[in-house]
């Protein structure tokens, strides 16, 4: 079988090319647009989402990258899988499932609490494998747009730096009953470029970029429970700039940043995530 002709590797035992090319066939088809990177791209993808490329694994049949499980250390005792994906003409073999498994099997020697990773709810084989591994949905994540021309509201807003945006989100962090998405935290924050945002106001903040057009919303964080100060926010957005669209991507946790976008009637995209996590 094809698959037994395939070795199991860590990922920087290969050129970093090689698994950027199985990425981009891998995510060919996928649910939601995902443009193939080149080389600079791949770059800007590894440290966007914090790849440790020594902890993450790779499946080779000779010297070609087959599949890959990309892994990030959220701390001492906490792994993400930011990606996993195999070629078109593997899935299915069982390659995933042993790649998954070795990375559970590390971090559980490592004497990690648990690792936890995001799929989409409309992704059901990938679902049912994290599934299968012990893995359970902790938190569902929605993605929101806003359409240019929609009026919005004047608040007093702060805007600071990253540093100081990336210090507020530890505390939201820490603060936080359940477990919110790596990506709209500070580590994730503290990686953004320069030219990203933040305003505060009350007891929330937003991050985000202006690219043409477009206001990417980046992290979305509120110390209250009710979310009203981070709603506000987001009326400021849209007062801010009322001929861009404004979006932010299936990180916004049920718990948490959804309920701002809820209250501020925001439009609720169809695809939505769940992240997962597994405790040992």
């Amino acid at each position: 079988m094809q698959r037994d002709r395939i070795r199991i590797e860590r990922a920087d035992s290969v050129e970093p090319d090689k698994i950027r090319d199985c990425l981009n066939e891998a995510f060919s088809d996928y649910l939601i647009r995902m443009p193939a990177l080149d080389a600079e791209g791949w770059r800007g993808f590894v440290n966007r989402q914090g790849v440790d490329i020594s902890l993450s694994r790779v499946g080779l049949r000779e010297d070609r990258v087959e599949a890959f499980a990309l892994a990030t250390a959220r701390d001492s005792k906490i792994w993400r899988i930011a990606v996993m994906g195999a070629r078109p003409d593997l899935r299915g073999t069982g390659l995933a499932p042993r790649l998954l498994d070795e990375t559970l099997d590390d971090a559980r020697s490592r004497g990690l609490s648990s690792v936890e990773l995001e799929v989409f709810a409309q992704n059901e084989r990938a679902f049912r494998l994290y599934e299968s591994r012990g893995m359970k949905p902790v938190s569902s994540l929605f993605g929101y747009e806003a359409v240019a021309g929609r009026p919005g509201s004047d608040v007093p807003v702060q805007p600071v730096t990253l540093d100081r945006a990336r210090l507020r989100a530890q505390e939201i962090e820490r603060a936080s009953a359940l477990p919110l998405p790596w990506q709209v935290g500070p580590a994730a924050i503290s990686r953004l470029p320069g030219t990203a945002q933040c305003w505060q106001h009350c007891s929330a903040q937003v991050v985000f970029s202006e690219m043409m057009g477009l206001i990417h919303i980046h992290s979305l964080l509120d110390s209250s429970t009710d979310h009203h100060s981070a709603a506000e926010l987001l009326g400021a957005l849209r007062a801010a700039f009322p001929e861009a669209v404004l979006r932010a991507p299936q990180l916004q946790a049920e718990h948490g940043a959804a309920q701002a976008f809820r209250s501020a009637q925001w439009t609720e995209a169809a695809l939505f995530q769940y992240l997962m996590v597994i405790r040992f």
